[in-house]
């Protein structure tokens, strides 16, 4: 039998290593960002999913503040990449499906339990998405525009009622959410999302009748009232048969940014 003599260093060193590798395999270790009071959670696995749903369902949690991105690539659409949700406690959790191949059932749960409702603008957009992409049916989601005073968009809702400014830079909304490692403006931006969401909902849904919402396609509602209207003037109507554009971006011939487009 043969013996070796170690410092006292390399056998702190070694313990040390053990017990990381010990942490990696029994709690899958999570990436967690603490950034203005939020606690984000980046989800990269099973194991990591499910730990974060239930850090998200601490507390009684009735109402998630709910979002999603993806890539569009040469004109083809990618499936979700990331699925965004953030609870009343401002725990969020950024769920990377691009790497996660699939829902997860603890994630899973979430998105079709009838007791949790989903907000958010343009959810209907995410909901077909993820429909199609997972084929995961997200059960009562509310279009905050309903129920909001202000029409537009996430940003300026959040603006003018929260008085919270949100990230509007392009390359960050239209970047890579499918990149082997999200940038913590990345991450920031889609936890915001989320966030401003629930946020949102709770100054709102105190001085309205927002159960009738529900599950209520905001968008196709608008674009029927717009073109009655538009009956209504006399004005000549027309539909485009082709591309419809979406994450796209305007520029003008100076480089500078006129706008961005989606189909939400």
């Amino acid at each position: 039998m043969h013996f070796c003599q170690v410092s006292l260093l390399d056998f702190y060193l070694f313990i040390a290593f053990s017990i990381s590798i010990f942490l990696s395999f029994t709690i899958s270790v999570i990436y967690l960002l603490r950034k203005k009071d939020l606690s984000i959670y980046l989800v990269e696995n099973d194991e990591q999913c499910e730990r974060a749903c239930k850090e998200i369902l601490k507390g009684k949690i009735s109402v998630l503040g709910f979002d999603a991105e993806w890539v569009t690539i040469k004109n083809t659409r990618q499936p979700v990449a990331l699925v965004q949700l953030c609870n009343e406690n401002k725990i969020c959790a950024l769920f990377r499906l691009n790497l996660i191949k699939k829902v997860p059932p603890s994630l899973e749960e979430i998105l079709e339990d009838p007791g949790i409702l989903k907000v958010g603008v343009g959810i209907e957009t995410d909901v077909n998405l993820l429909l199609n992409d997972y084929k995961i049916l997200v059960s009562d989601t509310l279009d905050l525009r309903y129920i909001a005073p202000y029409k537009g968009g996430l940003a300026g809702i959040s603006e003018k009622v929260l008085n919270i400014p949100l990230n509007k830079n392009y390359e960050v909304r239209c970047g890579n959410w499918e990149a082997e490692e999200l940038t913590e403006t990345q991450i920031h931006y889609a936890a915001m999302g989320a966030y401003v969401g629930v946020q949102i909902f709770k100054k709102c849904a105190k001085n309205c009748e927002w159960s009738q919402f529900i599950n209520q396609p905001y968008a196709r509602k608008l674009i029927n009232s717009q073109q009655r209207t538009l009956k209504k003037r006399g004005a000549n109507s027309y539909s485009k048969k082709g591309h419809v554009y979406d994450n796209c971006i305007m520029l003008a011939p100076n480089n500078v940014l006129l706008c961005t487009t989606s189909k939400s």
